[in-house]
């Protein structure tokens, strides 16, 4: 996450077992993605990046031109500094 905190990802997923993030990848054979450990309300989460996107219009164009399977998932779009901020605050 040392990217621009001005740019977005797509968050494709979250879970508490890391092994999940990896096999949503494998399931969609996806690429361009990073797997970040956060902490909210004292649980600790994984969740599945994709790309990163220099505006809120290119991110979300990503993520509407995910296929259908993966968009099912309720990926949306978050900012880069906005991650950052929760995976500091482990």
């Amino acid at each position: 996450l040392d990217r621009d905190s001005n740019t977005h990802t797509v968050q494709l997923m979250a879970s508490q077992a890391e092994a999940d993030a990896r096999a949503y990848i494998a399931q969609h054979a996806l690429t361009d993605t990073v797997i970040c450990h956060y902490r909210v309300k004292g649980e600790f989460w994984y969740g599945l990046l994709y790309g990163r996107y220099d505006s809120l219009a290119s991110a979300r164009a990503a993520l509407a031109a995910l296929p259908a399977a993966v968009r099912a998932g309720g990926g949306y779009v978050r900012r880069i500094a906005e991650i950052r901020d929760a995976v500091n605050a482990r």
